[in-house]
């Protein structure tokens, strides 16, 4: 993000603070460039997801006979912030065509997102396959669980003149008690943020703080100069 040249961000640190609880779902950890802990999907291997190239003996050519499972359909169950119709509009594997895992594991990372929207930072799907394996064919379960609900905390704006912090305060459209977007801070500075008058070029370091006895997440803007 630049306005003027003045103000560019360059990094988002996510500080999580307290220990959730384990029904949020296992957790592969909290990695950098500003995401959240991606949750792991729960009890599912790569060839569970997608049972993929099973072989059998081939007696006559005397070798693997590779057999690639085709999807039947998918069914899902423990949604109530989002309707079936909005989940299954980003899942893009169709009934008939191979059941790719790949592409199911980047699908239900954009669902992860999506519940990240509405302030539901744990939200995961669980996806329980069954096999056909007469027919080469897999159905899945997508079992959600949702979680509680974060609500946008404090907003901390430090590093430059009081009235300048003021001016970008004002620009934040997150409320505090509103229901937490863990999008806004991107599409903030790259899309609302307006130059505020800034007389020297800043790098920002933001930071998310969790606070789960609150359920809220309080969001701290540093601006270092360049």
């Amino acid at each position: 993000m630049s306005s003027g040249g003045r103000a560019e961000w360059t990094d988002h640190v996510v500080s999580l603070s307290g220990e959730f609880a384990s029904d949020s779902g296992p957790q592969c950890g909290v990695s950098g460039g500003g995401k959240w802990g991606t949750p792991c999907i729960a009890g599912c291997s790569k060839n569970a997801l997608w049972p993929g190239l099973h072989t059998n003996e081939n007696a006559r050519a005397g070798r693997k006979k590779s057999v690639q499972y085709k999807l039947v359909n998918i069914e899902w169950e423990g949604n109530s912030v989002f309707p079936v119709e909005k989940l299954q509009t980003l899942i893009h594997l169709k009934a008939g065509e191979p059941a790719n895992a790949v592409q199911l594991t980047d699908d239900l990372e954009e669902i992860r997102k999506l519940y990240g929207t509405k302030g539901y930072l744990f939200a995961h799907a669980d996806p329980t396959p069954e096999m056909d394996d007469s027919a080469a064919t897999v159905s899945y379960q997508l079992s959600m669980t949702e979680g509680d609900q974060y609500r946008m905390g404090e907003l901390t704006i430090d590093g430059i003149p009081a009235a300048n912090a003021a001016k970008i305060a004002e620009q934040w459209q997150m409320k505090k008690r509103d229901p937490f977007d863990d999008s806004y801070m991107q599409r903030f500075f790259k899309i609302m943020y307006h130059d505020v008058g800034l007389k020297v070029p800043y790098n920002i370091v933001s930071k998310q703080n969790v606070n789960e006895k609150d359920r809220t997440v309080s969001v701290v803007l540093h601006f270092v100069p360049k």
